[in-house]
């Protein structure tokens, strides 16, 4: 770990990881709420709050939108490889991926595969043609596979905070 990721860790203490768990969970929410929530008084919890977005600690509040509610979409799984190895390679796709909307995650990977993309479209027609484009675009494909997604199990609702700081405190507690 580096020296500024220790830091990090270190300056986060256990109110901080409540304040986060929370927002994670309750998404939008009044500061009071957040407040009672954590066992804080509204003031120190606006001011850690401040403290960990300044920080780059908390990002942007976006809200979750529901497609199944609105619209019928189609979410297909991509893994793929790269023609050439080069770092001027992976910055030309990586670039073409940031433009591109129906991307809406991507992932560098190791282990048979350079990327793992997360593509929702309105249909299978409409995915195909956003891979033949890329493909015809020469963005430096070499193969790809789609895996459609027919039923989303487990979707993102945060990263497990506690679990993940967890050996941070036992850690702590052998060296004492």
């Amino acid at each position: 770990m580096t020296d500024w990721a220790t830091l990090m860790r270190k300056s986060i203490d256990e109110f901080d990881l409540k304040i986060l768990s929370a927002l994670q969970r309750l998404g939008r929410t009044t500061m009071s709420r957040l407040a009672d929530t954590v066992g804080l008084s509204s003031s120190p919890c606006h001011a850690r709050v401040q403290r960990l977005t300044k920080d780059g600690v908390l990002g942007a509040f976006r809200p979750e939108v529901n497609l199944d509610k609105l619209t019928y979409s189609l979410t297909v799984i991509v893994p793929l490889e790269l023609k050439r190895h080069e770092a001027r390679d992976f910055r030309a796709f990586e670039k073409i991926l940031r433009i591109t909307p129906e991307i809406v995650e991507c992932y560098a990977v190791g282990g048979g595969f350079d990327y793992i993309l997360k593509v929702v479209t309105k249909d299978v027609g409409s995915f195909q043609n956003l891979m033949d484009n890329l493909l015809e675009n020469e963005v430096g494909i070499a193969r790809y596979y789609s895996y459609i997604v027919t039923k989303p199990i487990k979707k993102f609702t945060g990263f497990p905070l506690e679990e993940l700081f967890s050996s941070r405190d036992e850690e702590q507690d052998e060296s004492a």
